[in-house]
């Protein structure tokens, strides 16, 4: 008896072991020969031609399976139907193994020869034994990370492939959420996703595939995961806004941006937006004011403006009507493309002494 090609491994745990048979030299002794293996000339064999191989069951001739040596009994025997080629199979699970388990198989087959001429005493068992085959733990990835990068806007991932090179042609199987976004041999331990929703926390499976497996196939048992936050930041640090006689001025700061991202921040009195920023590439000092239109007056109002602006080193203002008596919240708001992401708040404040607050009715 022999292995015909090695043993297979279905999704399920379900081990294949095919098997064949072929003649032996005559050194080998006849503990080792099973039935077509015995010459002919020493063993008559002519009452299982005239049984029409019925005499191939029921304990004359079965398969059994040594598991690390000995045998196993819940595979038990396997009947044979005739010396031809075939296979059977068990599942990991009922020998107490798994994807990741290590162990030997050997099959092996027992013939009860029920008219032995050497011994001359009516029955002799002979036993042939297939080559002990090592079964390999199947691959997993292993301490598998997912790195967020606002800036070049990718998630990386990385992980260490364990017992990945086992099992020739096997790939690993990469999988945001229920979409499937990279095939890799296992050699490759790193990928870049580019198409991942923002503002999430984004699951990543890696899969281990053997080359027989369907390219769609997932065994939990060889899935690694790991979950990233994709929120991105446009932080408004340090707000600050002064009052003077004729303005309110906001101050803040932010870390640097390519300009690639597209962040900008917009301005709020109270709850109506009034202004947005670009910020210039790398900036991340920002400043703004609130003018009083009174304070203008008589002047070259575009001269002034731009005048004033290029002295204070200011990124925008806008001016209205103000006075000391009205007082706004100013709000800013760091955003992506419109999608408001930070934000900070100054509350009342107006132009003049600066913080408004309630005074005490008087009586009388």
């Amino acid at each position: 008896m022999s292995w015909n090609t090695s043993y297979s491994v279905a999704p399920d745990g379900t081990i294949t072991v095919p098997y064949t048979f072929g003649q032996t030299s005559d050194t080998h002794t006849k503990s080792t020969r099973v039935l077509l293996e015995i010459p002919p000339d020493i063993y008559d064999l002519s009452y299982l031609s005239s049984a029409g191989g019925s005499a191939l069951t029921e304990g004359l001739s079965h398969i059994d399976t040594r598991i690390d040596g000995v045998r196993n009994e819940t595979i038990g025997h396997i009947d044979l139907d005739g010396y031809v080629a075939s296979s059977y199979t068990f599942n990991l699970s009922d020998i107490g193994m798994d994807m990741h388990s290590s162990f030997n198989i050997q099959p092996y087959v027992e013939f009860t020869h029920e008219n032995d001429k050497d011994a001359n005493n009516g029955t002799k068992q002979y036993q042939s034994f297939a080559e002990n085959l090592a079964f390999k733990p199947l691959g997993i990835a292993e301490n598998l990370k997912a790195v967020f990068d606002q800036d070049t806007k990718t998630v990386t991932l990385t992980w260490t492939g364990k017992d990945a090179a086992n099992y020739s042609g096997a790939h690993w199987a990469v999988y945001r959420g229920y979409d499937r976004i990279n095939w890799l041999s296992t050699d490759v331990t790193t990928c870049t996703d580019t198409h991942f929703p923002n503002e999430e926390d984004v699951e990543y499976c890696v899969y281990y595939v053997l080359p027989t497996w369907n390219d769609n196939t997932k065994v939990d048992n060889l899935r690694a995961t790991t979950t990233v936050n994709t929120t991105r930041n446009v932080p408004v640090n340090n707000l600050q806004a002064v009052s003077s006689e004729h303005k309110v001025t906001l101050t803040w700061t932010s870390r640097a941006f390519p300009a690639s991202m597209n962040n900008k921040f917009d301005i709020y009195l109270n709850d109506e937006k009034v202004q947005t920023i670009t910020p210039a590439e790398g900036q991340t000092s920002f400043k703004w004011e609130h003018r009083d239109n009174d304070a203008l007056a008589g002047l070259d109002r575009v001269n002034y403006n731009q005048q004033q602006t290029e002295e204070d080193g200011l990124d925008a203002y806008s001016e209205e009507d103000l006075d000391a008596c009205t007082a706004y919240d100013y709000r800013v708001v760091g955003q992506i493309d419109g999608k408001a992401l930070n934000s900070a708040t100054q509350a009342n404040k107006a132009i003049g002494a600066g913080d408004l607050r309630e005074l005490p009715l008087l009586e009388g």
